[in-house]
């Protein structure tokens, strides 16, 4: 990967083995952890982290237990920390997988709140990141015309404004 190309990604490669260990002996720790639906808290996200050596920063760690608020209900299935962390050395992965979370409405479009709400995760990983106001990336990103901006249009619009970041 081209080394002004690393925005929002980790210098960590999760393995699936690695994951499926944590999701069997780390996550069971925790004590919010429900075995049903294999998920915990959003608050012990902070100590699982600790927990598997992988080091976020406070803005990181509070846009993480946002996030997990807003879109899961304030509680991560072990799937969803699963899919993210195996996504975060790849860049395009994880931002389909941000994306496609951001739809919390399942319409198909990414509203002004969604929008905005996902630009301030990613910025937690990429403080260089430019805040684009929504009418400017509706401007930008609309390519069929209709006013609305729908995942693959977003996913464009990210790939294209990569290039405008100055790391």
């Amino acid at each position: 990967m081209d080394k002004d190309k690393n925005w929002l990604v980790s210098n960590r490669k999760f393995t699936e083995e690695e994951m499926e260990l944590y999701g069997k002996e780390i996550l069971p720790q925790l004590p919010s952890y429900r075995a049903e639906d294999r998920s915990i808290e959003s608050r012990e996200m902070i100590p699982f982290f600790k927990m598997i050596k992988w080091p976020r920063t406070d803005s990181q760690t509070s846009q993480y237990i946002l996030w997990t608020d807003k879109v899961w209900g304030g509680r991560i299935t072990f799937e969803n920390l699963r899919v993210a962390m195996l996504a975060t050395h790849d860049r395009i992965r994880y931002l389909q997988w941000i994306v496609e979370a951001l739809d919390s409405n399942g319409d198909g479009y990414i509203s002004r709140e969604e929008y905005e709400f996902g630009m301030d995760l990613m910025a937690a990983h990429e403080p260089t990141l430019a805040k684009v106001p929504y009418e400017q990336m509706v401007r930008e990103a609309d390519l069929n015309g209709d006013g609305l901006i729908n995942i693959d249009e977003m996913m464009k619009w990210l790939e294209k404004i990569d290039n405008r970041i100055q790391l």
